[in-house]
């Protein structure tokens, strides 16, 4: 756990508030089984997005923290709209946020894969 809050907090201080691209990747983390991972993600989050969707994030993060998997899954869809639309706020390359959550998606899987 060390280690990865150590390339988290590396993370947040190399990355830009608001940029999509790391939103997306975090977004991709969101569904990693470990709940450390997705609470520490989900207090990624929070330092990194816009103020109008702190709130939001705060309540996830709250929900993250419960460690209930069924509550989780029974929000997945909420949680993933969610993080769509904060990275759609930010449209890159004419991208929308559905579409640059899923291209991270595809990248993440083919790193696994090499």
């Amino acid at each position: 756990d060390t280690t990865r809050t150590a390339a988290f907090q590396a993370l947040l201080a190399c990355t830009n508030p608001g940029d999509p691209r790391t939103l997306a990747q975090l977004a991709v983390l969101l569904e990693h089984r470990d709940w450390n991972v997705r609470c520490l993600v989900l207090d990624a989050f929070l330092r990194i997005v816009a103020e109008p969707h702190r709130r939001v994030f705060a309540a996830m993060r709250k929900l993250a923290y419960e460690r209930d998997e069924v509550l989780w899954q029974e929000n997945s869809t909420a949680i993933q709209g969610v993080l769509e639309h904060c990275c759609d706020c930010q449209s890159l390359e004419s991208m929308s946020g559905k579409d640059i959550v899923r291209l991270s998606r595809c990248q993440a899987l083919i790193e696994q894969v090499i």
